[in-house]
């Protein structure tokens, strides 16, 4: 019969064997959440630069447009 120690450090490993695998599987999923996240960030980046280029166009376009009324006005 196993003595009181073995069971004892039996059920430690044990603890720590599930630990270990709970805690791997929670980093797993942490992982795929923060790339997630990097992709939302990274698109809505790229999305902010179109709409800035878009916005600069769009401003210098109408810069032009007041320009040549005021030249044609003058």
């Amino acid at each position: 019969m196993p003595s009181m120690v073995d069971l004892t450090l039996t059920s430690i490993t044990l603890a720590c064997l599930f630990g270990t695998l709970f805690l791997s599987n929670r980093m797993k999923k942490l992982k795929i959440q923060i790339d997630e996240k990097k992709f939302d960030i990274q698109t809505t980046e790229e999305n902010l630069w179109q709409l800035n280029t878009d916005l600069s166009r769009s401003i210098l376009t109408k810069l032009r447009l007041l320009d040549r009324l005021s030249s044609s006005q003058a």
